[in-house]
């Protein structure tokens, strides 16, 4: 294996594990935007509450300003990562250009595919169990913006299992998707 494809292997596995954590960052930042949106227009009918009108918008932006970031990475990572190579001068300072690996390219994204997927379902699994039990706990009237929010995190985390699984058995689809964009550039050695 080419030094060049380790590197194009690794940085499209951090592309895809930031794609998935990036899931739970979003669901967070929409919630926050809810949260304060309904928090704004009850401090307008009550004078006790009060809440800067910029609060709503700054969330937004910051959220908006997030999800081009992941968007970003996401891209990157998976369908430029020749462009990161070179920028970060990747293959600089190693003695050897080859090293032995004898199953191709393809098989290992494959393998790693199906490792993130196992590893968000194991990750993901009990947390959903605890936040369902949670939410179906008996609560009084002042919690009910805590049962809200734990809405939301069961909500990602069924999500999230469901990436988990879709990874675990269609990781073969998942690969020739990112080889088949990946193959638009010239240069790129993953086949």
């Amino acid at each position: 294996m080419a030094l060049r494809s380790f590197w194009q292997i690794l940085i499209k596995i951090l592309g895809i594990y930031v794609a998935i954590e990036s899931i739970t960052t979003i669901w967070k930042s929409i919630n926050i935007i809810v949260t304060y949106a309904s928090f704004a227009s009850f401090a307008t009918l009550s004078p006790k509450y009060h809440l800067p009108f910029d609060t709503v918008e700054f969330a937004a932006l910051t959220s908006l300003i997030l999800f081009i970031v992941y968007l970003l990475i996401f891209y990157f990572f998976l369908f430029k990562t020749d462009w990161i190579i070179d920028k970060l001068k990747l293959e600089k300072g190693f003695h050897e250009e080859r090293f032995e690996l004898n199953t191709s390219n393809s098989t290992i994204l494959k393998i790693v595919v199906m490792i993130i997927g196992g590893y968000l379902l194991v990750d993901i699994f009990p947390t959903l169990i605890s936040d369902v039990i949670t939410y179906f706990q008996p609560i009084n009237k002042y919690e009910i913006r805590e049962h809200n929010r734990n809405t939301v995190y069961i909500i990602t985390n069924i999500i999230k299992i469901g990436i988990g699984v879709y990874m675990l058995t269609c990781s073969t689809s998942i690969v020739s998707f990112i080889e088949k964009r990946s193959r638009k550039n010239p240069n790129h050695p993953i086949s």
